[in-house]
């Protein structure tokens, strides 16, 4: 199934912006592998383009995947070769121009991760103009929303599907839909699945499936027989989800020593990428484990990322478990300061993550302790408690 992504289903449209030209755009990580089949755009002249890019995660374009000229018609479709994009891989989609006094059709950014493939996303970034290469010769930068052209993509219809849905549907003659638990059928005996969703007489309450919006959902067939929906939400459809530690911006400005997070999970998950931030240099970020005493256990997993904000490294796959302490930190190699949040809620962070049981230090600040360096540095160095410097971390998982 063909879907089509905008920046303003998100956001208010806004009129074209005369003077507002330049190359403007997004970096978003998608939350699945998909095939782009077409970009949108639209400008008041020309030359212009709309472009899909790489990235290095840090607001930097590094190659250009595909492009196509911009008409005068806001929305406008372009087809494009077939592109793919991969699930937790950073790219950016931007449009720009070579010739003053012409503009972009615009909208508000508004918050784009609703859009199911949207897993993360920082904008607006903004480049000088010229042609598709300006994006790749220069790092963009944060922007106010209303220079953000209104532009997008057309993909696919994601292809990976979790193999476990969250909720069986039971679907009634009168239309209604009943919601009831999922038990995995591999889980539970047939007779009980049966007694769960209602017995033999489940399939002749359903309504014809032709009734039922069926663009989220797919049908499943017991072997008894019987007939329920399931429900595949976006929380599931992503698998990989950004936890992050708040999103409020503020350069530190002289902390650069092992600052970091304490949590624990209600759930099994995998790590595959960490995620930290800084102002320059070189730092290291690194997950451990942290059961008890004054230091970790030991070092899980580790990267070294450059400077920005939520710049993510590659981690190969570590899997975490329920009822065991892990530490989350980050601290540099060689010059910059961590960048941090201005304010941190624990209690916001475990309501806003459902896998995530609890998170410390309780207070809002970070753990800390009185060096710099190699990832194995808090296992044996000084702890010393808690710190008001909070640098922006988190981690990618499925």
């Amino acid at each position: 199934m063909t879907k089509d992504f905008l920046i303003s289903n998100y956001g208010s449209e806004i009129n074209p912006g005369r003077g507002i030209w330049f190359w403007r755009g997004v970096e978003f990580t998608p939350a699945d592998t998909v095939t782009v089949t077409g970009l949108f755009g639209g400008h008041t002249g020309s030359p212009a383009w709309v472009a899909l890019y790489e990235s290095d995660g840090s607001r930097t374009a590094t190659s250009l995947l595909a492009s196509a000229s911009v008409t005068d018609d806001r929305r406008a479709f372009h087809s494009i070769d077939d592109t793919t994009i991969e699930e937790g891989n950073n790219y950016i989609l931007a449009q720009g121009s070579e010739n003053s006094g012409n503009g972009h059709y615009r909208a508000d950014l508004g918050d784009i991760s609703q859009d199911r493939l949207i897993s993360d996303y920082t904008g607006v970034l903004r480049w000088g103009s010229g042609d598709t290469s300006r994006p790749i010769d220069s790092q963009g930068g944060s922007r106010s929303s209303n220079e953000m052209p209104d532009i997008g993509i057309r993909y696919d219809s994601i292809t990976t599907r979790p193999t476990e849905p969250e909720a069986l549907l039971k679907l009634t003659v009168d239309g209604s839909i009943e919601e009831l638990p999922f038990y995995s059928i591999n889980d539970v005996q047939n007779d009980e699945l049966r007694a769960h969703i209602g017995g033999d007489t489940l399939a002749a309450d359903l309504v014809p499936p032709s009734r039922v919006d069926r663009s989220d959902m797919r049908v499943h067939t017991p072997q008894n027989g019987t007939m329920a929906w399931r429900e595949e939400r976006k929380e599931v459809i992503r698998q990989t989800i950004n936890v992050k530690t708040d999103s409020v911006s503020n350069d530190g400005s002289s902390n650069h020593y092992w600052r970091g997070y304490t949590f624990t999970l209600n759930k099994s998950i995998t790590i595959r990428r960490l995620i930290g931030s800084h102002t320059g240099g070189t730092y290291n970020v690194a997950l451990y484990r942290w059961n008890s005493g004054d230091n970790p256990e030991e070092v899980l997993t580790s990267g070294t990322i450059g400077s920005g904000r939520f710049v993510a490294t590659s981690v190969s796959n570590v899997t975490l478990q329920p009822g065991e302490r892990y530490l989350i930190a980050q601290a540099r190699e060689s010059s910059g300061s961590h960048k941090e949040v201005t304010q941190l809620n624990p209690s916001e962070i475990v309501s806003k993550y459902s896998v995530i049981e609890s998170w410390g230090p309780r207070s809002g600040n970070s753990w800390r302790w009185t060096d710099n360096g190699s990832p194995t540095v808090p296992l044996s160095e000084s702890f010393s408690g808690e710190s008001s410097a909070r640098p922006h971390l988190g981690f990618d998982f499925k």
